[in-house]
């Protein structure tokens, strides 16, 4: 199987908000992949996607609120 490249590709990345998944995100985002990113935090997604933004990639965020 032959994988397009990454900047041909839409990823999405759970729990983006810290850790691993930001440190990914933003990785995938340096490397032109439009990425996706979903978490609970919505204060650091939304800094996740400036982030993102600033290094030229196109972020998209979605939170989901603590019940």
């Amino acid at each position: 199987m032959q994988l397009k490249p990454l900047n041909q590709q839409v990823v999405v990345v759970v729990g983006a908000s810290s850790g691993i998944g930001r440190s990914t995100a933003l990785e995938l985002a340096k490397r032109n992949a439009k990425v996706a990113v979903a978490a609970r935090n919505q204060d650091e997604l939304t800094s996740l996607v400036k982030e993102i933004q600033q290094l030229g990639g196109r972020g998209d965020r979605r939170y989901r609120r603590r019940r």
